[in-house]
């Protein structure tokens, strides 16, 4: 019978969540301080380290995919600025679509 203690995994929604707060451009210990805060039971280091590891996953993406989640982020962006009567940002949405479709 083993008695290695196993170390507990983080869970996806604690990934996801760190995976944010990095992307927002929060600090190091902007983060190590949420991590403490809303989860503290997690060690901050272990799960910076993976969440990190998930967006270096990112760089991996199919450039085609990309660029149909550009364009079709683009087209949302451009869907909101319609409809709230921001024009300038609506003509550089359809400039940026007509961009990505000549690459």
């Amino acid at each position: 019978m083993s008695t290695a203690i196993t170390k507990a995994k983080p869970s996806a929604g604690q990934l996801e969540q760190v995976r944010k707060w990095i992307v927002a451009g929060g600090s190091e210990q902007e983060i190590i301080e949420a991590i403490a805060t809303t989860y503290p039971d997690a060690k901050a280091r272990p799960l910076i380290v993976e969440a990190m590891a998930v967006i270096a996953k990112s760089a991996d993406a199919d450039k085609e995919i990309v660029k149909g989640w550009a364009i079709e982020a683009t087209r949302s962006i451009y869907q909101i600025a319609r409809e709230v009567g921001d024009h300038a940002t609506a003509l550089r949405a359809i400039r940026q679509i007509q961009d990505l479709s000549e690459r």
